[in-house]
């Protein structure tokens, strides 16, 4: 007996979508707006996966690391990715292929 696949449930980003490019762009536009020191791109691809929250804790020096300060640097931190990521997000190679066998 075969089951008969009635769906696929992904996660957008870091499955299907490669953000990372415009979230470390954020990440660092509002960190050099803090006076704090920014990260390389692939230093904050290891950040990402755990919402922005976290992201934006992660990417605090660890002196200054509290929750209550990430959560007051989101707001810019959603500007600053609003204005990029258009820009920045790309479909990893295959995607759209894949969607289309699946589709079929």
């Amino acid at each position: 007996m075969s089951a008969e696949l009635k769906g696929v449930i992904f996660d957008l980003d870091g499955t299907l979508i490669n953000t990372v490019e415009g979230l470390a762009m954020a990440v660092n536009q509002v960190l050099a707006e803090s006076g704090l020191p920014t990260h390389k791109t692939d230093d904050i691809r290891f950040m990402v996966g755990e919402g922005m929250e976290n992201l934006m804790l992660k990417a605090l020096p660890p002196e200054m690391r509290s929750r209550e300060r990430a959560v007051a640097l989101l707001p810019r931190m959603g500007e600053a990715y609003e204005g990029c990521w258009r820009a920045t997000t790309e479909v990893y190679p295959g995607v759209k292929e894949m969607l289309g066998e699946l589709r079929r």
